[in-house]
């Protein structure tokens, strides 16, 4: 993809002015405006903390006396996932930090002390989880060489995650990762190996942690789509306004062309001040995709891997980007019976709108009551050949015995994942994480989810949608009778429902035609 578009860094320019110009905006709002919520109601205070630490400790120097406070008070506190991220990067960055100086044997003791399944080197969970804590494990141990009296196997655990790192960047550069283009956790995939490449001393690491970030922003530029991730995800929130998340803020800051950045809001934005504070830049090439200064329209399709590779191409990717909007699709054989399916968005069209906020479209079948066009749906497929989406939807007859048998299989599973659980870790107890997507509804309904300002014109099995700059022509497949359009409170948001359905053992659907209207 970097070769593909070498030719367009001639377009494009890295201004460190401007990225230092956004990176301020997050220092002072993270600083001084961000509240975090209170530590004693939260299994994991030091997510929210850390952030606000390092913005402190930009803002007002490594004497800032809160900053100091709440890395005394968090000390004893068995690290993991994110807070081995962010602690990571304040040991390193603010090491002279009074409070830092002062409990530094401590904090090590805290990382070499946890054995169970959160640990910083053999840690279990999804993708993100296990890069936050293995290559914070490789920090801590590469700290801990200092002193080998009291820490012993320091030596052996870099070594370890060493390995672990340069065998994980290898897969990943052939077949790409498991969490794939993740506006939610595609910046907490990364952050691990900013850490490694900002600190790692061995140059074989620090390489390779280059090129994992060279990995993902290239993959976050190509799906930047007028300000937010566009395209399928494998976890994401679907297709709702004021869709606010760690990687949106990241995109920005690296490739931002506006003056004002997304709206600061919750705390999705707090993460950014990994990046804030890190050396790692995009090659010029990387910001002119993310700019799109390359020959559009573009068409790019390719695969993603099972989550631990255990197939190599396990997803087949579609994206087609045009001036005025995105369109991407995944066709996947993720079943969509489990939980670990349901932050799948399977499709997304992504187009320019009249305001700062693009218009997001999606869809899906109605087997579960969720409309956001997230989750997989057991009976619903997917197709895209550049402008042209198709999604069709056929629920059997005998759905109902379908489902028993796939919620009996799926209770077997989880028992067996935790009598292995118990087995590997007989000493800490874990709550069953394998269940059955709940709300199931089973209609035999494809829709669509458009803003509740689009206006739909429906004529027939045809309806034609007409956005600022682009334009959608949409032909609808099924019992023409059961066609609605309707409002629906998805969350916070309104959204226009474009629906049809069909008798159990018909297909439904629709063909859905983008075409560039600027």
């Amino acid at each position: 993809m970097l070769f593909l578009f070498a030719t367009s860094s001639l377009f494009a320019q890295y201004s460190e002015k401007a990225f230092e110009e956004r990176a301020s905006l997050f220092i002072n709002q993270t600083a001084d405006n961000y509240a975090p919520p209170g530590m004693k109601n939260l299994g994991d205070p030091e997510k929210y903390y850390w952030p606000k630490a390092i913005a402190r400790f930009e803002k007002y120097g490594i004497e800032d006396s809160l900053s100091n406070a709440w890395v005394t008070e968090m000390k004893d506190n068995p690290p993991f996932h994110f807070t081995l991220l962010g602690m990571t990067r304040l040991f390193y960055l603010y090491s002279e930090a009074p409070a830092l100086k002062q409990h530094r044997f401590t904090i090590l003791q805290e990382v070499f002390k946890r054995t169970d399944n959160y640990n910083a080197w053999t840690s279990e969970g999804t993708e993100n989880h296990i890069g936050m804590s293995r290559t914070s494990g490789y920090l801590f141990a590469q700290a801990a060489l200092e002193d080998t009296e009291n820490f012993p196997e320091a030596s052996k655990r870099l070594g370890e995650m060493k390995n672990w790192c340069l065998d994980w960047a290898e897969k990943v550069l052939q077949h790409g990762t498991g969490e794939w283009n993740s506006a939610i956790y595609t910046a907490y995939n990364l952050y691990g190996w900013l850490n490694l490449y900002d600190f790692a001393k061995d140059e074989s690491v620090k390489t390779a942690a280059k090129l994992i970030l060279d990995y993902y922003a290239t993959e976050i530029a190509l799906h930047y789509s007028f300000g937010i991730i566009g395209g399928a995800e494998m976890r994401g929130n679907g297709a709702l306004n004021g869709d606010f998340t760690a990687t949106r803020y990241l995109a920005w800051l690296w490739f931002g062309n506006t003056i004002q950045p997304p709206k600061m809001t919750g705390s999705q934005y707090i993460q950014t001040l990994h990046a804030v504070t890190g050396s790692y830049r995009p090659p010029l090439a990387i910001v002119a995709l993310a700019h799109k200064k390359v020959t559009l329209p573009i068409w790019v399709t390719g695969s993603k891997p099972s989550y631990l590779f255990e197939k190599a191409s396990f997803v087949k990717q579609y994206f087609y980007a045009d001036s005025s909007f995105t369109l991407g699709t995944v066709v996947s054989p993720y079943g969509g019976w489990t939980g670990g399916n349901y932050q799948l968005v399977n499709w997304k069209l992504v187009a320019k709108g009249n305001s700062p906020e693009p218009l997001q479209i999606s869809g899906n079948g109605a087997f579960f009551d969720e409309f956001s066009g997230k989750a997989r749906n057991p009976f619903t497929q997917y197709f895209q050949h550049k402008n042209v989406f198709i999604q069709l939807t056929k629920q059997p007859k005998d759905v109902e015995s379908l489902t028993q048998k796939a919620v009996a299989i799926t209770t077997k599973w989880g028992d067996k994942w935790l009598n292995d659980f118990s087995i590997r870790f007989p000493n800490y107890d874990r709550h069953q994480i394998v269940n059955f997507n709940k709300n199931i509804i089973s209609q035999n309904t494809s829709f669509l989810n458009f803003p509740s300002t689009i206006e739909l014109i429906q004529e027939d099995e045809f309806c034609f949608v007409q956005l600022p700059n682009t334009y959608l022509a949409i032909r609808l497949l099924g019992d023409l009778s059961t066609i609605s359009i309707e409002e629906k409170k998805i969350k916070k948001d309104r959204r226009k429902i474009l629906s049809i359905s069909a008798s159990s053992g018909k297909t439904c659907g629709y063909i859905l035609e983008a075409f560039n209207g600027t």
